[in-house]
């Protein structure tokens, strides 16, 4: 069974599905506009750029000369720089991330079509899972530049807190916190 839970907003809320052994949630990723009109636009200069260094190369060693390694240098980080705005605009346009809790373990993948990147954590060793709410600059959608550690739910493993669940308002963060505790029968619960 799937259901849908919008947050008050209307907005990206989250499919909700019982599997064998727990459940699935899937939040697709909130649409930044501003990102999904402009980074076209900066992709097709970056591929202009790239092709007009690429071809400048292919002259120098057509000529026999060798180039500055500055070149070199250039090139890989503008081939860095394009790479990260193209999978950056597929995240905006077809990401979603995906938690399940199955059993003993919580799993928060993101994914990109086939592309996968993936978590697991031992349920009892999750400590305080929690609504955490975003600075004033993550709610203005900066921190979705990092594709991870973003959203309004966190917890605690080891010494390290994991941030997920990219719902639009706290409502939905606080739904969806309220159903991750019920689907643990190991007890995803916040500290005392």
């Amino acid at each position: 069974m799937t259901e849908m839970m919008p947050g008050r907003s209307g907005k990206a809320g989250f499919h909700c599905e019982s599997v064998t052994g727990g459940v699935r949630i899937r939040i697709p990723t909130p649409r930044n506009w501003f990102v999904l009109i402009v980074l076209p636009f900066w992709l097709c200069g970056w591929a202009f750029g790239e092709g007009a260094m690429i071809w400048r190369l292919a002259d120098i060693f057509r000529s026999g000369g060798a180039p500055d390694a500055l070149l070199y240098v250039w090139l890989g980080g503008w081939t860095l720089a394009g790479l990260f705005g193209g999978i950056l605009l597929l995240w905006f346009l077809f990401g979603e991330e995906v938690i399940e809790v199955l059993g003993p373990t919580l799993t928060i993948a993101q994914n990109i079509g086939p592309f996968v990147r993936r978590k697991s954590f031992d349920v009892s060793q999750i400590k305080d899972l929690r609504l955490a709410p975003l600075d004033s600059d993550a709610q203005s959608g900066m921190s979705s530049f990092a594709l991870k550690g973003y959203g309004l739910l966190a917890f605690d493993h080891g010494i390290v807190t994991h941030r997920f669940g990219a719902v639009a308002d706290e409502e939905a963060a606080l739904q969806l916190l309220q159903l991750l505790r019920k689907a643990s029968s190991s007890g995803l619960q916040a500290s005392s």
